[in-house]
């Protein structure tokens, strides 16, 4: 059996990620090596329309470990890429493209979870998944630097500029603002 990436010398052993999904744990570092086959196996027997919570039951926050550096996949010994998974985690998933083996270091299936993202999970390494989040942050960025401008007037100048965009005149409304501007009301 491989050795977990982390620990290195710590043989990986049968664990189970959730049900009957069961992918090689490490007894040291909690992290869990799963293949794709398994999980898309596993996936297919899912009814993830189910909440897996009771309704009115908040998700806790939850904490995951994250490797800083690349890890070496235990099954080829190449290198694994790191993928962000959420905008709101600095959680990043290592993933194997020769093995097709994804690395959880400690909690990070867990926050998947919490986010309601383990069915979601090949979609992940794709560029689309990887792309979106880049926007995201972009997007988030430029509202903060606006609302660091703005102040206080922030929200009604948004909630202002949402307006505008959904009006069908929006169009002669930027007209008349832009006219406002240049003082040819």
């Amino acid at each position: 059996m491989a050795n977990c990436p982390i620990c290195k010398s710590q043989p990986l052993t049968p664990t189970k990620v959730r049900g009957a999904l069961v992918g090689s744990g490490c007894t040291n570092c909690g992290g869990v090596l799963l293949g794709l086959v398994n999980y898309r196996a596993w996936r297919e027997t899912q009814d993830f329309s189910i909440p897996l919570d009771p309704p009115g039951v908040s998700k806790s926050s939850v904490a995951a470990a994250n490797t800083e550096h690349a890890c070496q996949c235990p099954k080829c010994d190449g290198v694994m890429s790191k993928y962000r998974f959420s905008i709101d985690s600095s959680a990043q998933l290592d993933f194997c493209f020769h093995c097709e083996e994804i690395w959880f270091d400690q909690g990070e299936w867990a926050l998947l979870d919490d986010l309601s993202l383990t069915d979601e999970l090949t979609q992940i390494f794709t560029h689309p998944w990887q792309h979106a989040l880049v926007q995201e942050k972009i997007s988030r960025s430029s509202q903060e630097r606006w609302q660091q401008r703005f102040g206080d007037d922030y929200q009604r100048i948004s909630d202002t500029r949402d307006w505008i965009i959904q009006h069908p005149k929006k169009s002669l409304i930027i007209a008349y603002i832009n006219n406002i501007a240049r003082g040819a009301e």
